[in-house]
């Protein structure tokens, strides 16, 4: 709130370790309707379910090297999976993106680190991915770092496109070395942060798929 100056511990504070008490590497979280946390607990591998106002948690997963977590308007809870390069849904593990193995064909996964669910449940992943953006087409543009591309999704579509970079790690006009980050200016153009390179690039792509509803 405007004029804090402390905060509240909710959840874990207690060190490191692996009780119902402890977290250790916390990397996401989600809140349903009722203030309940749900905690990827990273280095505990499992995903901790803490009701509000509670000293513990509960293992409502285990054995997950989770990193994301999502929750949809129906209140169903999304987790990647690092190890079997998936994303699932809870209860019930249904698979909803990858679960092929790692690679970069586009019904895999590398290492889904980010989900985010819009209003009409389309599931969008950052897949090793440092960033991604969402236009009001919904259309969605995804840095793929480990695989030194850009990747766009149109909505609706089942699979991605590289539209930027998957020629290899390189310093070429039409390669990337583990880009980082990408923006759009209000014309439409691209910009892609290209960290190995030491360089930002800019691309001229469709004008009809701004991001963040800049275009006019």
């Amino acid at each position: 709130m405007p004029g804090a100056s402390s905060g509240h511990v909710v959840a874990g504070g207690n060190g490191n370790g692996n009780q119902t008490n402890h977290l250790k590497y916390v990397t996401k979280i989600v809140i349903d309707k009722n203030g309940t946390l749900f905690i990827c607990d990273r280095d505990n591998k499992r995903v901790q379910r803490w009701f509000k106002d509670d000293n513990h948690g509960q293992t409502i997963i285990a054995n997950i090297p989770c990193w994301g977590l999502a929750m949809d308007n129906q209140e169903t809870l999304y987790i990647s999976d690092l190890e079997k390069h998936q994303v699932t849904k809870w209860l019930g593990d249904q698979i909803v993106a990858g679960g092929n193995g790692h690679g970069q064909a586009l019904s895999q996964l590398g290492e889904p680190v980010d989900i985010f669910i819009d209003r009409n449940q389309s599931v969008f992943i950052a897949d090793f991915s440092n960033d991604l953006v969402v236009d009001q087409l919904g259309t969605v543009y995804v840095v793929d770092s480990i695989n030194h591309r850009i990747i766009r999704w149109l909505k609706g579509s089942k699979y991605g496109s590289a539209i930027i970079g998957g020629h290899g790690i390189g310093s070429g006009i039409a390669q990337l070395a583990y880009p980082e980050d990408l923006q759009f200016d209000k014309q439409g153009n691209l910009y892609v942060v290209d960290l190995n390179n030491n360089r930002v690039q800019m691309f001229t792509i469709d004008k009809s798929s701004c991001a963040k509803g800049m275009c006019k």
